[in-house]
């Protein structure tokens, strides 16, 4: 048979005691059970600040806020942008150039071109081939003189 105990009289008990521990114990107790009733009421009676008591009343009631799932912020759009731009540029300029003065296929250019920008970004190759095949078209399709101005705003 499971005890009923009576919880509000355990309270007033500790409350009346002031036994630190024993309070912290009974509050993590009841609040693990899903009753944060006696959580919230002795937030109510505490004496913090009147806009940190509403916080913290809102957050346990309703669970507003939220931690970010990650400890690392996000990257705006144009940063994630300006990065697969910047690489998409070193594989496409390497394979301008020929890269190593051999002569390939365009296939294999485009290969030893992406192989040899992953290792001067020491990234891994297929990084570099997604950057390519996404902002690759976008490259081809710039002024020269814009060119000139990213590859300068790279370094």
């Amino acid at each position: 048979m499971t005890e009923k105990f009576d919880t509000h009289g355990m309270y007033q008990e500790l409350l009346m005691l002031l036994d630190e521990e024993g309070y912290e114990a009974f509050l993590r107790e009841r609040s693990l059970a899903k009753d944060l009733s006696f959580l919230l009421a002795s937030i109510s009676r505490s004496n913090l600040n009147p806009a940190v008591r509403k916080l913290l009343e809102e957050l346990i009631k309703y669970g507003k806020i939220r931690r970010p799932k990650h400890g690392r912020p996000r990257r705006s759009l144009f940063e994630t942008q300006f990065i697969g731009l910047q690489r998409a540029l070193c594989a496409l300029d390497l394979e301008a150039e020929g890269w190593k003065g051999k002569t390939y296929g365009a296939n294999e250019k485009r290969k030893s071109a992406i192989g040899e920008a992953s290792k001067q970004l020491r990234l891994s190759y297929s990084t570099i081939e997604k950057a390519v095949l996404k902002y690759g078209p976008k490259i081809k399709s710039l002024n020269p003189e814009f060119l000139k101005e990213l590859r300068a705003a790279f370094k």
